[in-house]
């Protein structure tokens, strides 16, 4: 089913994702309820995968947003962000996400990384996985002063133009805390 374009139909398929995800536990609702609105919406076309499952024809690891700096002759290096989109699964963190503060979701983000080789990440690469797999809407500047107003949890790097950071012990004795 392609994104309706009546308001009331949308309406329709938002109720109905709502109503799908109260029968979990209520700490896994909001995963739920987004698993259910991909259901329900399927492909945007036909023959195209639902929303969340890469095409077969698509390259295992998409490029979202901006190039990167220097023309684009940086391919050979990854990119971080997309590869934390792609592995993550983001029903592992429904619950912890719930409610927390951009710095407790970016700690988290950071820790992923880590899980997932990924040694340090820009406040930019935070915000993007935080948007697009989580679909928690924030900024790069949120979580630059989010990291920077509380540094004991993090150790911030240089890279390129700007810094990254890398969780330190502190940090994860926060997030074990959560």
């Amino acid at each position: 089913m392609a994104l309706p374009t009546d308001p009331e139909e949308l309406k329709q398929v938002f109720a109905r994702a709502a109503e799908i995800a109260t029968a979990v536990p209520p700490n896994l609702q909001e995963a739920a309820f987004q698993r259910a609105l991909d259901a329900l919406l399927g492909p945007a076309e036909p023959g195209a995968p639902p929303p969340g499952h890469p095409s077969p024809s698509a390259p295992s690891i998409p490029r979202v947003g901006p190039e990167p700096k220097g023309g684009g002759d940086n391919d050979s290096e990854p990119d971080p962000a997309a590869i934390l989109i792609e592995r993550i699964d983001r029903t592992e963190f429904a619950e912890v996400m719930a409610g927390r503060r951009v710095l407790d979701k970016a700690l988290l983000v950071l820790r992923a990384a880590h899980h997932h080789g990924i040694t340090s990440l820009t406040p930019g690469e935070i915000a993007r996985v935080l948007t697009e797999k989580f679909r928690e809407s924030t900024s790069d500047a949120a979580v630059r002063m989010a990291l920077g107003n509380d540094d004991s949890y993090t150790d911030r790097v240089r890279k390129a133009s700007g810094f990254a950071y890398r969780l330190m012990a502190p940090g994860e004795r926060h997030l074990a805390a959560l």
